[in-house]
């Protein structure tokens, strides 16, 4: 019968076969840190978000800014879906909206309140 087991141990004495085995396979590639900047200001790859240039901030702004009325609740993740823009730029927006007294502070996980009207 099959015996299943977890948490399998390994000895210090494998542990170093499977280390010396991996350090013979040749030296290793390391990640250029371009990899991990965000594509809003690598310039031309960008896959996953909209490229929108300063001049079109304001529009962007009038667009969540009535998602949010219409919602009467503003959330980063439902501005970024609606707008088809990434999370680091819808937390933007409405941290922005935050600032012009358009919602509330953060409150949880929860979405924040609309406090104001545009």
């Amino acid at each position: 019968a099959t015996e299943r087991v977890q948490g399998a141990f390994l000895s210090d004495q494998e542990v170093e076969q499977v280390v010396r085995f991996a350090s013979s396979q040749g030296e290793p590639e390391y990640i250029d840190d371009s990899f991990f900047e965000d594509d809003e200001h690598k310039g031309s790859d960008h896959d996953d978000e909209e490229v929108v240039d300063s001049n079109d901030d304001e529009e962007l702004l009038q667009r969540a800014l009535a998602i949010v009325v219409e919602r009467k609740c503003a959330s980063a993740s439902y501005l970024q879906r609606r707008l088809k823009i990434g999370y680091n730029r819808a937390a933007r927006m409405v941290e922005l909206m935050e600032e012009l007294g358009y919602v509330g502070p953060p409150n949880g996980s929860k979405p924040r309140e609309l406090i104001k009207y545009p």
